[in-house]
């Protein structure tokens, strides 16, 4: 087992995969540029675990988890506030689209260079955005909004009015 204070940047998951390796350690915020630029503030470094194997059809697979607390900023009252992300995954390293085609429903495809070579800071980076919430905002409950929203766009408006029906007065035309 490799553990270390820190993630390695990069492995060859293929040799990783076949040698049964598991990596454990924390993923610096400031290699991760792309969610830097997402994040309202500095927190904790990221922290990360995979186990590299190989299942019994001979695929190579690693899966792992992730856990990091991330300073957002609210769109309701534009306060800061932390964000519990956790991820767990399952990849299947492949050198192209016919080899992913061909994998089981339970690995995600990671298309690799010939080299086997594969950035795991990348891979987690991505990883993070895809589970950052698209609008970041509290609990109702511990917001400074006190939920107090705003609707914008014509769909709430129309809503809000009623609109006379146009067949009331047929109503007394009706025959008892």
């Amino acid at each position: 087992m490799l553990s270390q204070d820190l993630l390695p940047q990069q492995v060859d998951i293929v040799k990783s995969c076949q040698s049964h390796v598991r990596l454990s350690g924390k993923v610096p915020l400031e290699k991760l540029p792309r969610l830097s630029e997402l994040l309202a503030g500095e927190k904790d470094d990221i922290q990360a675990e995979i186990r590299c194997s190989v299942d019994e059809q001979g695929l190579l697979y690693f899966q792992g988890s992730i856990q990091a607390e991330l300073e957002l900023s609210c769109q309701r009252c534009l306060d800061l506030y932390d964000e519990q992300v956790k991820d767990v995954f399952c990849f299947s390293p492949v050198y192209g689209e016919q080899e992913a085609k061909r994998l089981p429903g339970c690995y995600e495809p990671v298309v690799i260079e010939q080299s086997g070579v594969i950035s795991l800071y990348e891979l987690i980076e991505d990883e993070l955005m895809i589970n950052i919430p698209f609008v970041p905002k509290h609990t109702i409950e511990d917001c400074q909004a006190n939920g107090y929203t705003r609707a914008f766009g014509d769909d709430q408006v129309e809503d809000a009015v009623e609109k006379p029906n146009p067949f009331a007065q047929l109503e007394s035309l009706k025959v008892k």
